[in-house]
């Protein structure tokens, strides 16, 4: 996996709410074991729960989340590499609510360096970047890549 990615999966691991720091450095190395290998969220769940003691419930979420960022970056990373630099915000609500400012985000373009402002964490955001958001995005196509 890419450098970058590995990078902000050891970012988002020690972002995780309620868990301890101790604990970041070894979610991380599960979910980039999940991710390089592509095994399934079930068997992520169950890492977490047996391997590390989390409850089952924090770790569907910590799964869902961190898979979720994960799968994220390394399509932005294919796209920055493939060469768009733009995105449309695609909002996908939540199971149980959404994120207002991630609704009007819906159908925006943003630099996907940059992300888009969000005012409730007060500071640029990307899609699925946040605790269990799963917004995703479209890339842009570049007006010089069209055909005339």
């Amino acid at each position: 996996m890419d450098e970058r990615v590995q990078a902000l999966i050891q970012a988002n691991a020690t972002d995780i709410e309620g868990l301890p720091l101790a604990y970041s450095s070894r979610v991380a190395k599960l979910v980039s074991s999940a991710v390089a290998s592509g095994m399934d969220r079930v068997t992520l769940v169950s890492d977490l729960n047996k391997g590390l003691g989390i409850s089952l419930r924090k770790a569907r979420n910590i799964a869902r989340d961190q898979t979720n960022k994960a799968t994220q970056a390394l399509a932005q990373v294919e796209d920055e590499e493939i060469g768009f630099t733009e995105g449309t915000w695609i909002h996908v609500p939540g199971r149980k609510t959404s994120r207002k400012t991630h609704i009007k985000m819906d159908g925006k373009r943003f630099n996907l360096k940059e992300g888009l402002y969000d005012s409730e964490v007060k500071r640029n955001v990307t899609p699925g970047s946040l605790w269990l958001c799963a917004c995703t995005y479209r890339p842009v196509v570049p007006d010089s890549w069209k055909v005339n």
